[in-house]
């Protein structure tokens, strides 16, 4: 995935990532950047979404596999603050059934606790 304007950063035991306003296909970025913290023992990531306006179908699956990487190490994978759009194109293809979904950011870090 090419992040325009990535930014990650730990707040105590979590990860926040927030892309920028696109995600666009690029192999092999996200994947070894969630990878990493997991091999440093964080099980606790929020893909916080306020930003992103345009999501095409590979970087969504990047997303997916990120999720699958996080849950098969124990941890939890949550998304939050999502355009309309994003939430249009997660019920398309059925991920609102999959991604715990939430509306800001300090809501979904209470969800861990």
């Amino acid at each position: 995935m090419v992040f325009t304007g990535l930014n990650v950063r730990t707040l105590g035991e979590f990860v926040i990532i927030e892309p920028g306003a696109a995600i666009r296909l690029c192999e092999d970025e996200l994947m070894p950047l969630v990878t990493g913290y997991v091999d440093r023992g964080y099980r606790k990531f929020v893909f916080n979404l306020r930003d992103v306006h345009y999501m095409d179908s590979a970087s969504l699956g990047g997303i997916v596999q990120s999720f699958g990487i996080v849950t098969r190490r124990g941890g939890r994978f949550v998304l939050c603050s999502c355009v309309p759009r994003l939430i249009d194109l997660l019920e398309t293809t059925k991920l609102h059934r999959v991604f715990e979904i939430f509306d800001a950011e300090d809501e979904a870090i209470r969800s861990f606790r």
